[in-house]
């Protein structure tokens, strides 16, 4: 099934009481030249935009089209251009003209040494491949639908999957305009470049376009990879796929739980072997059951869980995975870079030093004024950096309850508070004037991110001057966040390659203005997505300190390129309570049965202790959380197969989409020793305070 009917079938069912079958403009086009002798109905593909124009042309050549134009027939008429209907946008509905292109199609001319090709506008996006193929050229990047006519699709953006890729119009390096006058205007970027360019998605107001030229590519050869999923593995793990595939995109089936995940790659198999892989596409029709139960590796865990007497929901902790994590983070690093340890995201006293024990730092980067005051008790030999600016009162709060401390911690000298705005830093200023206190204080830049932070060299000269004239503050460097680079679009070596040279201006900046070098200070950035993307790199950038904390746990959302070798560490054990042997919905008889129908892992209910955690099931395999009941932080809801063996008291096991928050929730953590087959530890969390 395609796309385009599949969407189809979905809008006919969703408005049947209202419209006629949805699809394409199916009425019959006037012959060359001619008017309709009567008003012919329009509507586009999906039904969802119609009219009822007072005339429909279809002109075969530019002299019958500037002919209706010029016409003094058709003066005072409204004349809109039309495509294939595809757009559900109100562009084509008018009481006037419409005119289609549908007779003005095909291949007019090819560049083959700049492998460009111009071509009529009313050519259907299907009927360019095989003629491009014959002269040896290829569209750059097609949509999912290709009966788009070339001009409509062009002139409502329409756009392909692939973080690498522009929209269609994107590849327009010229076109022909017909005005309203009936004048043929040829533009490109060098001849009328303004037109050009407004014209390349006109949305059909600034004339009719007649024929594009397209700057195409080689032709090339894409594997289709078809896969069903439960829809919140498709969220987790969809920025993951974007990245590592070259077109990726899903559907969500309502009421089902399930989605359709679908990525292309470029492949050098022989053409059979693709067309194979296309048709084992067709998988996607029903969801298979699964009734395997735990895995090995589960089944140890549960095991070590029974014995260790622990029959609440549980954050297990496998400390061998943290081991290896750990020992990649190293390896990545290699000692070009000091790290620093995000202590939100590894909030847990006995884990902090291990982490900081196995990596050899004391730089820690804290978010929270209670954490602050846990860590400077109780790891007195810590280096902090604030990851994020706090208000005075929590300042002043920090050193209040510092006072019954006297383990050994120096905040004049281990200390950085971070400060973001030429506000803060005179409100941070006033506090030290007053308590009489010496602030190390670390500037936040904005190098992409656009949360806040200096954003112009000019101000932060201002900022610097007011550090270097006060007795009581110290400037101690700048703090650069990133990670948000594996998320934009475009490649993300050239993204951190422009955050660095932001980073750069801001250090240049910093030097020029204070009349000294800076080395030696806290020059931070990176994060657990980013951080290897600065391997090897040490001597050409300017920061010295890299972060991370998420990437050692390794929670869903951190699925990523840039972490495939770490592995997830963190799971939320939890019993359940009852079982049912059917899903059923409040309010909706038979809606379990329907979507048991579709998903078979939907056939039965397991409710469990807790829930409503970020978190995603993921053994046995096959429980997912039921889309329509709703989330329970009591008993949840979960659904599975019928004949999966699963019986009350049994654990199920969750996979954390983030560590921040959800380590807090559980009470101490389990530390899971897989060579040992059992807990051998339990360790705190901090409390929020």
């Amino acid at each position: 099934m395609e796309r385009r009917h599949f969407l189809q079938l979905l809008v006919s069912t969703a408005i049947a009481s209202h419209f006629s079958p949805a699809g394409a403009d199916e009425s019959p086009l006037p012959a060359p030249g001619e008017s309709s002798q009567s008003p012919l109905p329009w509507r586009n593909w999906s039904g969802s935009q119609k009219c009822l124009p007072s005339n429909r042309v279809a002109p075969a050549t530019i002299e019958e089209l500037r002919h209706l134009l010029q016409s003094p027939d058709n003066a005072g008429f409204t004349i809109r251009p039309v495509g294939s209907g595809h757009s559900f946008s109100a562009l084509v509905p008018t009481d006037g003209i419409l005119v289609s292109l549908a007779r003005m199609t095909g291949v007019l001319s090819h560049d083959d040494r700049q492998c460009q090709a111009r071509i009529a506008a009313g050519t259907l996006l299907g009927q360019v491949g095989r003629p491009l193929e014959d002269i040896n050229q290829a569209l750059f990047n097609m949509p999912d639908i290709d009966q788009q006519a070339l001009g409509g699709l062009l002139a409502t953006a329409t756009h392909g999957t692939g973080a690498g890729f522009m929209s269609l119009s994107g590849y327009v390096e010229a076109l022909t305009l017909m005005t309203a006058r009936g004048e043929l205007l040829a533009c490109s970027r060098h001849q009328h470049p303004e037109i050009f360019h407004a014209a390349r998605v006109g949305l059909g107001c600034l004339g009719i376009v007649t024929d594009v030229t397209l700057q195409n590519t080689r032709p090339y050869r894409l594997r289709k990879t078809t896969e069903w999923l439960p829809l919140d593995d498709i969220l987790d793990s969809a920025d993951a796929r974007a990245d590592q595939h070259r077109n990726y995109e899903f559907y969500y089936i309502p009421f089902s739980g399930m989605g359709f995940s679908s990525q292309h790659d470029l492949t050098d198999e022989p053409l059979s072997a693709t067309a194979l892989g296309a048709a084992g596409a067709l998988a996607w029709l029903r969801p298979e059951a699964r009734r395997d139960g735990h895995n090995p590796y589960f089944q140890a865990l549960d095991a070590a869980l029974s014995k260790a007497g622990l029959a609440t929901p549980t954050l297990v902790l496998d400390q061998a995975r943290l081991e290896h994590n750990l020992s990649a983070l190293n390896s990545y690093l290699n000692g070009e870079y000091h790290y620093r340890i995000v202590v939100k995201l590894l909030p847990s006293l006995p884990l902090l030093q291990r982490i900081m024990a196995a990596t050899g730092s004391n730089r820690l980067m804290v978010f929270h004024q209670p954490f602050l005051n846990t860590v400077a008790e109780a790891l007195p030999q810590a280096d902090v950096l604030m990851g994020k600016p706090l208000p005075v009162a929590a300042v002043d709060r920090f050193y209040q309850q510092l006072t019954s401390s006297t383990n050994g911690f120096r905040p004049e000298q281990q200390l950085q508070w971070l400060v973001d705005s030429r506000q803060r830093l005179e409100a941070y200023e006033g506090f030290a004037r007053s308590q009489q206190r010496r602030l190390r204080i670390n500037l936040e830049i904005d190098i992409g991110l656009h949360r806040g932070g200096f954003t112009d060299t000019g101000e932060l000269a201002r900022a610097l001057t007011t550090i270097d004239r006060s007795p009581w503050l110290s400037f101690s460097g700048f703090m650069g966040y990133e990670p948000h680079i594996m998320k934009a679009p475009g490649p993300a070596a050239w993204l951190r390659y422009r955050a660095m040279a932001r980073y750069r201006d801001y250090v240049a900046t910093a030097e020029q203005h204070l009349g000294r070098s800076l080395a030696g200070l806290t020059f931070n950035s990176g994060g657990s997505t980013t951080y290897q993307l600065y391997r090897g790199l040490s001597g050409e950038l300017p920061v010295n300190e890299l972060s991370a904390g998420s990437g050692l746990v390794m929670p869903t959302d951190f699925d990523l390129p840039t972490l495939a070798g770490h592995l997830p560490t963190a799971f939320i054990a939890t019993p359940v309570l009852k079982l049912l042997e059917t899903t059923r919905i409040p309010g909706a008889p038979g809606l379990g049965r329907l979507q048991a129908l579709w998903n078979p892992n939907r056939a039965r209910t397991a409710f469990i202790y807790g829930g409503n955690w970020p978190a995603t099931p993921v053994s046995p395999a096959g429980l997912t959380v039921n889309p329509v009941y709703g989330r329970s932080g009591n008993q949840e809801m979960l659904n599975f197969a019928d004949g999966l063996d699963l019986a009350e008291g049994d654990r199920v096991f969750l996979r954390p989409h983030q560590s921040e928050s959800v380590f807090l929730q559980f009470g101490d953590l389990a530390v899971f020793d897989p060579t040992r087959g059992a807990i051998t530890d339990r360790w705190p969390v901090f409390r929020e305070g």
